[in-house]
């Protein structure tokens, strides 16, 4: 998630828990607001209703992305796809990047709908090839059009 997100707005409208732990990669701050409280803004506020509606379609549109990926795609164009993601939103570079926090591959696994022996593997294999370097949870990508030519892989 990037800063402004909302964490947990579907498990907040439907007053379930939320299903994961977010976990702060960076400092972060927090606002938080019970889920009472976000219902009653949300009657009160026809435009809080519109936005509340905006972001439960843009979550729902962006499962229903990844649902395709792991049903269809190749696992190495998943993690690739998967660290991607994860690059800096900064301006975007040309050559290489780095994703700026500790990331493991147990984690690069989950994301990408794969297991840790697969996310090794090809990790491994694109570290031979020159396309990332890997090091204890931190990883850089060295030829990120590689990468991304990978990403495509199965369009």
């Amino acid at each position: 998630m990037r800063p402004g997100d909302v964490i947990g707005c579907v498990a907040v409208f439907r007053r379930v828990p939320f299903p994961a732990t977010a976990t702060a990669v960076t400092d972060s701050l927090t606002l938080i607001w019970p889920s009472a409280k976000i219902a009653g803004f949300i009657k009160r506020s026809p435009r809080m209703a519109s936005n509340a509606l905006q972001m439960v379609g843009s979550r729902t549109e962006e499962m229903l992305h990844r649902l395709r990926e792991m049903a269809n795609e190749r696992v190495e164009s998943r993690i690739a796809k998967t660290l991607l993601r994860l690059v800096d939103d900064g301006e975007p570079p040309q050559t290489g990047a780095e994703i700026g926090f500790a990331v493991s591959r147990q984690d690069i696994a989950e994301m990408a709908g794969t297991d840790l022996y697969n996310v090794s593997r090809v990790l491994r294999r694109w570290k031979r090839q020159g396309i990332v370097d890997t090091h204890r949870q931190h990883i850089v990508i060295r030829a990120l059009p590689s990468l991304n030519k990978l990403a495509r892989a199965d369009h």
